[in-house]
């Protein structure tokens, strides 16, 4: 059964970039997106 969830755009983001299946995500720190990889991060690490 599916869910609803409330998220801001980088999280909304960084679902769309894990149901992508990217293998390789260049990025540089302390910039917008520093948010988005973090979500990334966290998303990982519960795997």
């Amino acid at each position: 059964m599916g869910f609803t969830k409330m998220m801001d755009g980088n999280e909304a983001a960084a679902w769309g970039v894990k149901l992508s299946r990217v293998e390789v995500i260049p990025v540089y720190p302390i910039t917008p997106q520093t948010e988005l990889i973090n979500h990334l991060a966290e998303m990982i690490a519960r795997s």
